[in-house]
């Protein structure tokens, strides 16, 4: 080999090895500490944890219950009185020997029993030994706002009856006769089928009237 071609071999063997160091410095270094760091990521978090703007409150989580619509309030207060007080046995023995008391009872979905009931009142039955119609009466006492509320309402349903009390009305509907008082306390009921007019409840509101303390 002549010295010009060992120079050429020579030169092209460093050239070869220049261009490997060239390619190994370009190339993106690999390992454990070779991973991105978090501000490079492309991804809004590598914790899991939801970005702060997913923590905001929908507007479910601030809505508020609707008021109280409720027309009449007041839970009204205990009657402080049993069946036998508000009319006695004597009493009804009276207006009809042919009656039996059956004590209180839970009266029917929407009869004015019921609405008594709702208010904490006091509900109670008596039977006619023959027929089986019952006489239910029933009590409640009240807040004067909600007393007028309700008498308003059995005016207007009703006929005014002046031998009931300051503030009487009778009502019949569907074979159901009913007498509603209102004193400044309390709301009676008296309700029964025999009740074709307001007479046939009159000298009941009297005794229980009489009866209230």
């Amino acid at each position: 080999m002549s010295a010009s071609s060992a120079v050429l071999r020579r030169s092209a063997v460093i050239a070869l090895a220049l261009g490997s160091l060239t390619l190994t410095a370009c190339a993106p270094p690999v390992g454990p500490d070779s991973a991105p760091s978090a501000s490079e990521s492309s991804s809004p978090t590598t914790s899991g944890v939801p970005p702060a703007d997913e923590h905001r409150e929908s507007p479910d989580d601030t809505a508020t219950a609707p008021p109280n619509s409720t027309k009449n309030p007041d839970a009204g207060e205990d009657v402080g009185l049993g069946c036998d007080d508000v009319i006695t046995l004597q009493q009804m023995y009276d207006f009809n020997p042919n009656v039996s008391a059956l004590g209180e009872f839970s009266p029917a979905a929407g009869t004015p029993a019921a609405k008594v009931a709702s208010y904490n009142g006091l509900t109670c039955r008596w039977s006619n030994n023959t027929s089986g119609r019952t006489i239910d009466v029933s009590i409640a006492k009240l807040a004067p706002q909600t007393l007028d509320d309700l008498a308003a309402e059995a005016d207007a349903a009703g006929e005014s009856v002046t031998t009931y009390g300051e503030k009487g009305f009778f009502s019949h509907t569907s074979g159901l006769g009913t007498a509603q008082i209102f004193t400044s306390t309390y709301w009676i009921v008296i309700s029964s089928k025999d009740f074709s007019d307001s007479r046939g409840a009159e000298q009941l509101a009297q005794f229980v009237l009489g009866n209230l303390p």
